[in-house]
């Protein structure tokens, strides 16, 4: 963020607390969420409010329940059901993609559940799509889903890497009833998402991940190939033991 951004958030963030004396923050969070000036701004936002919570300045979250309030004020909604998606992620993966903690209220918790139910659900049509068989409606947004999320991987770490959301992915008594189409796409950008997330996978996580890796290290695409190398390699340095002799 540059020092501009940076002050505007904690401004907008200390209109949410003081409504009546301005509105700035609703005309931000409710018309402005094309405006590509405030596409790092209104993330930003929601992670202020997530450490307040955090360090107890706002401790019943009354500040981050107004901001995705009014982010879903539906009357003025002016994205498409893709990109709402992935700016509501990337708000979320800012506030650590937490629906569990204690220090969260109920209302909160249950929203981001909500929210993560929802990408799950989107992440799922959009696994198994098959372009021979589906409509054309939902080709157009699962094509605008692969340009869209691709650019956003590395700010959303968090969001990716929970358990629910990971299986996603790597669930295979689902990937094998794929078809090869899917599949094919599936590898590309699943690769990209390890690339992403890769500081962030627990244990078990790189176990999948490196079954997976080694399993397509000898694919005949040679940018699912080349991926594979680069990826053994990067999270080398997290293997346990047994990772390490399996891989090497």
């Amino acid at each position: 963020l540059t020092f501009q951004e940076w002050f505007s958030a904690y401004y907008l963030v200390h209109c949410l607390y003081q409504p009546i004396k301005s509105n700035d923050h609703k005309q931000v969070l409710i018309n402005e969420q094309l405006n590509p000036k405030y596409s790092m701004i209104i993330p930003f936002m929601a992670g202020i409010l997530y450490d307040f919570i955090e360090n107890k300045k706002d401790p019943d979250g009354s500040g981050l329940l107004s901001f995705w309030k009014l982010l879903h004020f539906s009357s003025f909604c002016q994205l498409s059901p893709v990109h709402q998606m992935i700016l509501n992620m990337r708000c979320l993966d800012v506030c650590k993609a937490d629906a569990e903690s204690k220090f969260l209220s109920s209302q909160l918790r249950n929203c981001h559940k909500n929210l993560i139910n929802s990408f799950k659900s989107f992440l799922i049509a959009w696994i198994n799509f098959d372009e021979n068989i589906g409509d054309k409606g939902c080709k157009i947004m699962c094509d605008s889903f692969d340009r869209v999320i691709k650019p956003h991987l590395s700010n959303l770490q968090d969001i990716l890497a929970r358990p629910d959301i990971w299986l996603c992915f790597i669930n295979k008594k689902k990937l094998d009833k794929l078809n090869q189409t899917v599949i094919r796409r599936h590898r590309m950008i699943f690769m990209d998402i390890l690339e992403a997330i890769a500081s962030k996978m627990s244990e078990m996580q790189m176990d999948d991940a490196l079954e997976f890796l080694l399993d397509k290290l000898h694919d005949e695409n040679e940018y699912i190939h080349g991926k594979c190398v680069q990826l053994i390699e990067k999270i080398s340095w997290k293997m346990n033991e047994k990772q390490l002799g399996d891989t090497f």
